[in-house]
């Protein structure tokens, strides 16, 4: 999960810096946006990829595990669902960036927009990893 992190908010940043560059110089930034979109998209399938093996892993290890599923599939449902949906609409704007991105300053906009979702996106994740994972060294754990 974290190495898809990595790959997203790094492609992500890589853009923003690079392609600001690019244009202060003159140039497009298409071209890099539309390279950088390989590894975000890769990142985007890497961590549906490990969501998917996570719920997998909790519906299998039964104990401490069911109850963050329980949790996460009930109480943070929505925002769960949420997030499936945000990756899915991070997933298709990455790969349409990568087929087709604007040049001049407006794919470096749509970059940036895209940029401002995915942190949104990466945020709420982190969110939900730390209020589910159920502690069991702690006094009056489940």
């Amino acid at each position: 999960m974290f190495f898809a992190s990595s790959l997203i908010l790094g492609s992500l940043g890589a853009g923003l810096v690079f392609g600001l560059a690019r244009l202060a110089a003159g140039e497009s930034p298409a071209d890099l946006l539309r390279l950088l979109a390989a590894p975000l998209l890769a990142g985007w399938l890497l961590q549906a990829g490990a969501l998917f093996a996570h719920l997998r892993y909790l519906a299998r290890r039964g104990a401490e595990a069911e109850v963050s599923k329980v949790q996460m599939l009930t109480v943070y449902g929505k925002t769960y669902s949420a997030r499936w949906a945000s990756l899915a609409a991070l997933a298709a704007g990455s790969a349409l960036l990568g087929l087709w991105a604007p040049d001049g300053a407006w794919g470096l906009i749509a970059w940036g927009v895209l940029s401002l979702f995915a942190v949104g996106h990466e945020t709420v994740g982190r969110m939900l990893f730390y209020v589910l994972v159920t502690p069991t060294t702690l006094p009056g754990a489940f």
